[in-house]
C-alpha cells in the first residue's frame, strides 16, 4: 500500500520522469488547465476513442468527481451500441443517477422540531384518554386516527 501512495503523491506533484517537463499549472487539478482537462474527458468519452473498460473508468471518474461538464457526452452513449456493454452500462447509469441525486434539494432537516405548544397539544390528548397516531404500538382498524383508550 505504502508504494501506491507515494506512486499517487509522486504523480500529483509532477515527480516522476513522464511528468517532470509539464508546467506545475498544467499539474494542478484546480488551475486553468482543468476544464481543457475535463473536455478531454468528454471528447474520449463522445469519440469512444479508446476500449470500452477505459471508457467505462474514465465516466466513473467522471461520477466520482461529480464532472456535470461531461454528462451531455455520458448521455449521448446511451444511444450507441457501446452504451449497452458492461461496463460502460453500468459506468452510465452510476453517473446519470449521482448526477441526479447531486441536482435534487436537500432538505437536512425534513420536520421542524416539535414546539411548546404542540407538546402541550399531546399531554393535553394522552391525559383525556387520546392516543395519538405514531404514539401507538399497534393501529388497529382506525389506520392512524386518534381513538379513546
Amino acid at each position: 500500500m505504502a508504494g501506491y501512495y507515494q506512486a499517487i503523491l509522486d504523480r500529483l506533484a509532477g515527480r516522476t520522469e513522464e511528468l517532470c517537463g509539464v508546467p506545475p499549472s498544467r499539474l494542478d487539478w484546480a488551475g486553468p488547465a482543468r476544464g481543457r482537462l475535463v473536455q478531454a474527458m468528454g471528447e474520449v468519452i463522445e469519440k469512444q476513442s479508446a476500449p470500452p473498460a477505459a471508457i467505462a473508468q474514465l465516466i466513473n471518474i467522471a461520477s466520482g468527481l461529480d464532472l456535470a461538464d461531461v454528462e451531455p457526452q455520458v448521455r449521448g452513449l446511451t444511444k450507441k451500441p457501446i452504451g449497452a456493454q458492461e461496463p460502460v452500462r453500468g459506468a452510465i447509469t452510476n453517473f446519470l443517477a449521482f448526477r441526479a441525486l447531486n441536482a435534487s434539494p436537500r432538505n437536512e432537516n425534513p420536520l421542524p422540531p416539535p414546539t411548546i405548544q404542540s407538546k402541550a397539544k399531546i399531554r393535553k390528548a394522552k391525559s383525556n384518554g387520546v392516543q395519538l397516531s405514531g404514539t401507538a404500538k399497534k393501529q388497529g382498524p382506525t389506520h392512524g386516527k386518534a381513538t379513546r383508550a
